[in-house]
Order: structure tokens, then C-alpha cells, then sequence
């Protein structure tokens, strides 16, 4: 289909002059392409690639076969095919530090036993060839930084620098790309004026969720970024729990990633994994610091808070209204910020609810001189993740009681791990102490009484299924936020003020949920690439 439309519909005079030299139309439209504006790319915006052809490989040496080279973050790979009715394959070797290192690291990988087991007596095809990644890159508006199309020409696979940019993976962006490019050309309700534009909005729809995916960075980016050893450790952790769940690379049809259950994926949760991630950064970068002895910020913790609960509850938002809609978006945080505040209200100048305490004068932007106007959106942070986590580790008609019993016993545990902190920060005080590092048992049996009622109604009132579906095949957001923000307590519990039993009860909780959560995934029976 491609070879009868699109290479009759593309000719290199009408391209641009920054895609044009290459040795055919090929280099623009089909899989391996050239990098488009070559000249201009720089070291950081493209990665390096090796690759070797073998003939006469093993009939039993199947599917995709790779090895990981943790050490320079990059991998080895092996892809068998038949040609002429012989069974060849293609080898190559790439990485994202070092570009001067690849041919003594292929060669390396080729001549391990592991590798050569899956060769056999396998001949040496052509020549050690390499190859110019441009990743993709972003502009602030989601849009790719180069047009996918122009003047008689739409630009595919690497051409097009349709190339993850955290991984360098790039073939099944290609065929996805060309599959689009047919559906859209051939397409006789499209305008001839508008194929360049349905083409480029098709392909976006395709490639930004998972390359501008919070769990890619997280997974891939972020431990490039961390001192080494810590970056190792959580590349192995990860690697175990992969192994433990048995958790398996899926192929995904491009027509699954545009819809899921018949139902689009909406904008909203695109800009809420985007905020997401400038969440879990924020603390990274206190560990980072605070691991180095500098200060993240003078002694101002209300700083700190007030950029957490900015973020935290443009998250909140964004995700609420991607799953559920905006209508219970916007409810779900004005009944919380209503009901928090005249809960704390009372609390404060009775003493009868959580018991007697005082948020700290110090604390910035206080109503009528006693609560601090983030605490409200701080309740509205953690129920909205207790909720939306609680929905994504049940089933999906789960009865309101069931997700109202989890949904509070997540947010008791996140309240067990976080006020004795907050105590040691000097947040709040209670007047007379309590036996729990300063905290009165009676607040916690406040908070399960009350966050039983108001999850209970929420699930009442969100009856409706989410309009993006909780059990994917990859963590739900509210899963990743909720696991940062209570391991992000018992980190601070462990390591600086010192409780081990908040901290413990964070790192179980954190845990139970990553866990409960890639035991849903690794259920679910997805086609698996072997």
C-alpha cells in the first residue's frame, strides 16, 4: 500500500532543503531514514546506533531478542528474518552515554556465548554500519519541534524523528507512522488541503502519551540522572519486580493507544503525566541535594509546601477530570476544600475532633489567623490519591463500600506516615503532646471516620466508569503519585526525623500498592512480544 501511494505521492524536489541529498525518496518515507536536518542536530539531541546483518541464524532463534548493558545504558539486539527462504537477522548495539565506545561494546556483545547461541554458525552479511538517531523533541504546546509534513511530502519513522526520546526506539513508531500515512491518503473524506494535518494530529495522538509518558521518565530518564549507584539500584529494584510480576513487553496497535474500551484518551491526563513528573522531580532533587549536604531552600518549609500542594493539586485536577470529568473534578475538590476547612475550623478552637493543636503562626496566607489556606488543598491532594488509587486496584464494578473501606485505609496509612513528620517540621503542635512521636491516637480515628464518610459519597456520586479506564497495561497516575508522596514521607521519617516505625509504615503501604497495582497489570492477558 505504501509503495502505490506514497512514494507516487512524494517527489525530493518538493522537499525542503535540509531533507533533501539522500540516496532516494525511500530515505524520507520508508522505516530507516536518515535524520532529518542533519547539520543542525547536536550530540545531546540525537543518540548513535550500530548494526550488522548474519545470515544462516538457527531455526530455532525467534522473536526479538535483547541484551541490556546497564553499565553505559544501552542495549544489545538481535532480529531474526527470513530472506530468499534463509533465515538471517539483524544485529546492532546503542547507547545514551557514550557514542565513541559502540563498535568495541557490538563486538563484545557479539562474541558472548549468549549471543552466540542464538547465531549458531551464522556468516557475517555486508558491512558494521552506523546510524544517526535524531530523537523527537517537544515544544511546550505538545507539537513536535519540526512539521511531519509540507508541500507534497509527509515525513515518517526517523525521517520524521518519530524516535523515543528516552530509549531511542523507533521501528514501530515507523510502521505506525506509515500505517497512518495510507489510512489518511487513500482516505477519499479527507481534503487533499487537509491530509498534511490529519496526517501529523493522527501521529501525535499516537506517539505523545508514551513519549512524553511520568512512568517512562521515571523508569528510564530518571536514574540516568541520579549518582550512579543510586540510578543502579533502581534499575535492579525495578528489574526484580519485573521478574516477580512477570511482567512481559507487549505490542500495542496504534488503534489500542488512540482508544481504550472504544473511549479516547483525553488531553487532561496527557497534561496531568506531564505535571506528574515535575512532582516526582521536585523531590528527587531534595534528595539529591540533601544527600550532598547543600539546603534545597532556606529554612522556609511553607516554601516547599506551597510549591507541593501548586502541583499536587493542578495534578489532582487534571487527572480527576481526565477519568471522571470535570463536573466531579470540580466537585470532588470544592466539597473537600469546604469540608476540610470547617473540620479544621472546629477542630482547632474545640479541640474535639483531632485533638488540641496549632498550625504554626510562621506558616504563610492564614484564615482569619489560624489555618493556613494550603492545609484545605492538602486534603484535597491526598483524598483525591487515596480515592483514585483505591478505584484503580479493584476491579472496576466494585460495590462503593469495598473501594470506600480501601480508599480510607490508604488515607489513615499516608496520616500515620505524615503527621509525625509534619510534628518534626513544626507544621503544627499538638498542646499536650500524644503517644504516637507527639500525635494523639484521636486524630487518627478522626481521620478514619471522616475519610470514611467522604469517600463513601464520592463513590456514590462517581458511580459512572472512569472515562479513561484505572487497569491498563501500565501504572495508573494516581498509583505513581500516591506511592511518591508516602514514600516521599517515609524517606523523610527514616532519614531526618528519625521515627522508623512512620517510615516503616510508609515503605509497606508504598509497597502493598506498587505491588497490589502490577498484580492487576500482569493479570490482565495482553499479546506478548517474545
Amino acid at each position: 500500500l505504501l509503495e502505490n501511494v506514497v512514494f507516487a505521492t512524494v517527489r525530493s524536489t518538493d522537499l525542503p532543503e535540509d531533507v533533501r541529498g539522500y540516496e532516494s525518496v525511500d530515505a524520507i518515507v520508508w522505516l530507516n531514514a536518515a535524520a532529518p536536518d542533519p547539520d543542525k542536530a547536536t550530540d545531546e539531541k540525537r543518540h548513535h546506533a550500530l548494526r550488522q546483518y548474519v545470515r544462516g541464524i538457527p531455526d530455532s532463534t525467534e522473536g526479538s531478542i535483547f541484551f541490556f548493558d546497564i553499565e553505559h545504558w544501552g542495549y544489545f539486539w538481535i532480529f531474526p528474518f527470513v530472506r530468499d527462504g534463509e533465515r538471517w537477522a539483524n544485529l546492532g548495539y546503542g547507547n545514551a552515554t557514550d557514542n565513541r565506545i559502540l563498535k568495541d561494546r557490538f563486538w563484545d556483545y557479539f562474541r558472548k556465548p549468549d549471543v552466540q547461541k542464538y547465531l549458531g554458525n551464522a556468516r557475517l552479511e555486508g558491512n558494521l554500519t552506523g546510524f544517526p538517531l535524531n530523537l523527537a523533541r517537544f515544544r511546550w504546546n505538545g507539537h513536535l519541534t519540526r512539521p511531519l509534513w509540507g508541500p507534497g511530502y509527509l515525513l515518517l519513522g526517523d525521517s520524521a524523528a518519530l524516535i523515543h526520546p528516552l530509549y531511542g526506539e523507533g521501528i514501530a513508531f515507523a510502521v505506525d507512522s506509515g500505517a497512518i500515512a495510507a489510512e489518511v491518503l487513500t482516505d477519499d473524506r479527507i481534503p487533499e488541503a487537509h491530509k498534511g494535518v490529519a496526517y501529523e494530529r493522527r501521529v501525535l495522538r499516537r506517539v505523545r502519551p508514551l513519549f512524553l509518558s511520568p512512568l517512562a521518565f521515571c523508569a528510564i530518564r530518571l536514574p540516568m540522572l541520579l549518582p550512579r549507584r543510586l540510578g543502579n539500584a533502581i534499575v535492579a529494584a525495578a528489574s526484580f519486580a519485573q521478574k516477580v510480576f512477570a511482567l512481559r513487553l507487549r505490542t500495542v496497535s496504534s488503534a489500542n493507544n488512540d482508544k481504550t474500551d472504544g473511549r479516547r484518551m483525553p488531553t487532561t491526563i496527557l497534561w496531568a503525566g506531564f505535571v506528574l513528573s515535575l512532582l516526582l522531580i521536585a523531590p528527587s532533587g531534595f534528595w539529591i541535594s540533601h544527600a550532598l549536604g547543600l539546603s534545597a531552600l532556606p529554612d522556609v518549609y511553607t516554601v516547599r509546601a506551597n510549591v507541593f500542594i501548586v502541583i499536587g493539586t493542578a495534578f489532582c485536577l487534571l487527572d480527576a477530570t481526565g477519568r471522571y470529568g470535570w463536573l466531579f473534578a470540580s466537585t470532588f475538590l470544592f466539597f473537600t476544600l469546604i469540608g476540610s476547612a470547617a473540620v479544621e475550623f472546629v477542630g482547632i478552637e474545640t479541640g474535639r475532633i483531632f485533638g488540641t493543636y496549632h498550625y504554626n503562626p510562621a506558616m504563610q496566607a492564614q484564615l482569619f489567623g489560624i489555618l493556613p489556606v494550603v492545609v484545605p488543598f492538602g486534603w484535597f491532594i491526598v483524598s483525591y490519591l487515596a480515592f483514585a488509587t483505591a478505584r484503580a486496584l479493584l476491579r472496576e464494578n466494585a460495590p462503593p463500600l469495598s473501594r470506600a473501606v480501601l480508599a480510607t485505609g490508604l488515607l489513615v496509612a499516608y496520616d500515620l506516615a505524615s503527621d509525625p513528620n509534619q510534628v518534626n517540621r513544626g507544621v503544627w503542635t499538638y498542646v499536650h503532646g500524644g503517644a504516637y512521636y507527639g500525635v494523639p491516637p484521636q486524630n487518627f480515628a478522626a481521620w478514619a471516620v471522616l475519610g470514611f464518610i467522604g469517600m463513601l459519597v464520592l463513590g456514590v456520586i462517581c458511580r459512572r466508569k472512569a472515562t479513561f479506564p484505572e487497569n491498563t497495561t501500565i501504572l495508573p497516575l494516581p498509583v505513581i503519585a500516591y506511592g511518591a508522596v508516602v514514600l516521599q514521607e517515609g524517606m523523610f521519617g527514616l532519614f531526618i526525623a528519625r521515627q522508623p516505625i512512620p517510615a516503616a509504615i510508609a515503605f509497606v503501604t508504598t509497597g502493598g500498592v506498587l505491588a497490589a497495582s502490577l498484580f492487576r497489570i500482569s493479570r490482565q492477558r495482553q499479546p506478548r512480544l517474545s
